[in-house]
């Protein structure tokens, strides 16, 4: 006997900006870095420095971007929660 499995429409439901998000902003901004303080370093530095200098400032870059981006998505997810509690309050 074949069975029939309904399929339901699901959404795709984004909470999290996590670590791939965050990596994927550290590849994009190291080169740019990079390039900035290779430009406006001192004559005297070698290149790792600037090297060094765009991964370090890349990094703190995609951290702050990935905390903003969290911290939109869990207040836009409270905010869905605390209308689905009034929601259930008031069919109630």
């Amino acid at each position: 006997m074949k069975k029939i499995v309904k399929k339901t429409a699901r959404r795709f439901h984004f909470d999290a900006a996590g670590w791939e998000f965050w990596t994927v902003l550290f590849v994009i901004f190291t080169f740019p870095f990079t390039y900035l303080s290779w430009i406006f370093r001192d004559k005297s530095a070698s290149f790792f420095t600037s090297l060094i200098f765009g991964i370090f400032a890349s990094a703190i870059t995609a951290g702050l971007i990935a905390w903003a981006v969290n911290s939109i998505l869990q207040w836009r997810t409270r905010r869905q929660r605390i209308e689905g509690r009034k929601k259930v309050k008031k069919h109630h």
